[in-house]
């Protein structure tokens, strides 16, 4: 009896426990969510409270990569309250999240599009959402953009077109992407792949790279005069970490959306898995949650022996602890293309290492190519404050209060301040880095055959960037001389001087380690050195080579000259 009334007593207090918490304000509001929601809940967990609701037996929540839904209590399949996304394909309603059973062209984000969009042959995403998901003043991701989270993502369907062709398509989960301080009609979207809703990864080979193979994640970022991709593919080029990216056009619901979109890999465990083999690193963002810096023991010793100004720091001590051609190349990147929003993306360490290194990704480089801070300069390629900042320090900046906050914050910041300034081995290596890099890497010959091939891909998608594209061929005719000017104004380094190569176009040479072709002009550091080296077995008959005026005789393929003037060099021949 004495059993009996205890379990009664068990029963009842659990009982009144869970109306009071089903009730309490927060749980209530969590509920309502919860029931609004297309799906029984999301294809994933909640949160706390949801968890605790879902464990009291208040709401269901659909279990992570199902393929089909069951309702927990009549065991039976259920549907109706699965789908509640107003879909054309009545036929498919049990079946949509079955993706094999469903034809590509059968997707209602395939149905919707006129044909004449399609056929334009441009990269089109096509994006199908139930309108109370995206403008619900309680639930839509839109209405509430600044809301985060599993809880905030609901699902939709899409398919992408290329050349006419209709290359993927599937059930997707859709959340809103970045941060969003303007109430703009327009949002960045990042899209999750999961069994629950189809394919639980974008088809390989449409997008990216095989290095980025498997998608399971995607943002449609919008573009700033695709400032962003442009710069981004650049910073590639010079040797950066840099997410894919790939424009396209973005409609929703049938509609165009935005102006300017970008499909970019997200950064993430999948990213590190593709590139690395493995996901076990350190992932930090220097701009944002402090508590994560905090936790992290390899973070904080990192951030003392920054600080620590009792030590002179030297190249060869940094070197234990950052990746510092990764931190020069990404120093390069931003100079370049004239970053005034430049530190941003995440800074990685390697688990699995015991002595791995701090290295950084090239991230949101969306303010390139433009000049938002600078109302003086009237020329886009004359920028020079994020060198000024970064060098000089100062303690405000009235142009760009944002970079200076940073100068004394960021890593980066302090890394390369430091070595400049207390370690001319780093000088003299920065300036080579960035010698070479404008030579051989991003030279004139690349840049306007990289800036041909960029206006292909974009122009169509949007006709109104002409005169972006005109002011960028100017920034990037003159932009490396503008460096080379900066870099003796606030860096302190010495004169520049043209060297012009001759010979025979087909003759096989590297110069300075990469491969050459003749004629060649590269400027130079006083001081510094350009080194030519012919193929061996192709060219038995060397005698020497000119040097302006002068004749050097000797039979090596290999030959430097320390460029202290404008020089012409040349290799001679019997």
């Amino acid at each position: 009896m004495q059993k009996k009334l205890l379990i009664i007593l068990f029963l009842s207090a659990f009982t009144a426990v869970a109306y009071l918490i089903e009730n309490a304000d927060g749980f209530k509001d969590t509920k309502k969510r919860l029931q609004k929601i297309t799906l029984p809940s999301t294809p994933t967990k909640l949160g706390k409270r949801s968890t605790l609701l879902e464990q009291l037996g208040l709401v269901y929540v659909f279990p992570k990569d199902y393929t089909k839904y069951y309702d927990p209590i009549t065991g039976q399949s259920n549907f109706d309250h699965v789908i509640s996304l107003n879909s054309p394909l009545p036929e498919y309603r049990q079946n949509w999240i079955d993706h094999r059973q469903i034809p590509l062209e059968a997707y209602p984000s395939s149905k919707v599009l006129d044909p004449d969009i399609t056929a334009s042959g441009l990269p089109i995403l096509s994006v199908v959402v139930a309108d109370k998901d995206l403008n619900d003043p309680e639930t839509g991701i839109i209405a509430n953009r600044k809301r985060k989270g599993k809880e905030w993502e609901r699902p939709c369907f899409i398919s992408y077109y290329h050349k006419g062709q209709l290359l993927f398509a599937s059930g997707a989960g859709i959340r809103i992407h970045g941060g969003s301080k303007n109430k703009r009609p327009m949002e960045s979207l990042r899209f999750y792949f999961r069994k629950a809703y189809g394919y639980d990864r974008f088809k390989a080979g449409i997008i990216f790279d095989k290095q980025s193979i498997p998608i399971k994640r995607v943002i449609a970022r919008i573009e700033n005069r695709y400032a962003n991709l442009l710069a981004l593919d650049l910073a590639r080029k010079i040797g950066c970490l840099t997410p894919a990216a790939h424009p396209v056009l973005v409609y929703l619901n049938g509609k165009k959306f935005g102006k300017r979109y970008a499909l970019i890999e997200h950064l993430n465990k999948d990213w590190l898995r593709s590139r690395y083999g493995h996901d076990d690193f350190i992932l930090l963002r220097t701009t944002g949650h402090p508590e994560r810096r905090k936790m992290s023991k390899p973070y904080q010793k990192l951030k003392k022996w920054l600080y620590n100004t009792d030590i002179r720091m030297t190249m060869q001590a940094a070197d234990k602890y950052v990746d510092i051609e990764n931190l020069s190349l990404w120093f390069i990147s931003q100079l370049f293309t004239a970053g005034n929003d430049m530190y941003q993306g995440p800074l990685l360490r390697d688990r699995t290492k015991t002595d791995a290194r701090w290295f950084w990704v090239n991230w949101d480089m969306d303010q390139s190519f433009v000049n938002p801070y600078e109302a003086d300069v009237k020329i886009l390629w004359q920028q020079s404050l994020n060198l000024h900042n970064v060098i000089l320090n100062p303690k405000r900046d009235r142009k760009n209060q944002r970079t200076a906050r940073f100068q004394n914050k960021d890593p980066r910041a302090i890394l390369f301040r430091r070595l400049s300034n207390e370690d001319p081995a780093y000088k003299t290596y920065f300036e080579r880095l960035l010698m070479d890099t404008l030579n051989h890497k991003i030279n004139p010959a690349y840049l306007n055959a990289w800036l041909d091939r960029q206006k292909d891909a974009i122009l169509p998608l949007n006709t109104d960037d002409q005169a972006f594209f005109r002011n960028l061929a100017d920034f990037l005719q003159h932009r490396p001389a503008y460096l080379r000017k900066l870099m003796r104004t606030y860096y302190e380094s010495p004169e520049s001087h043209p060297c012009l190569v001759k010979g025979p176009p087909d003759m096989d040479i590297t110069i300075d380690g990469y491969p050459g072709q003749l004629p060649y002009k590269g400027w130079y550091f006083e001081g510094s050195e350009i080194t030519l080296r012919l193929k061996t077995g192709t060219h038995h008959n060397l005698i020497g080579w000119r040097v302006d005026d002068r004749i050097i005789k000797s039979s090596e393929l290999q030959f430097s000259h320390k460029v202290l003037a404008p020089v012409r060099i040349e290799p001679l021949f019997k």
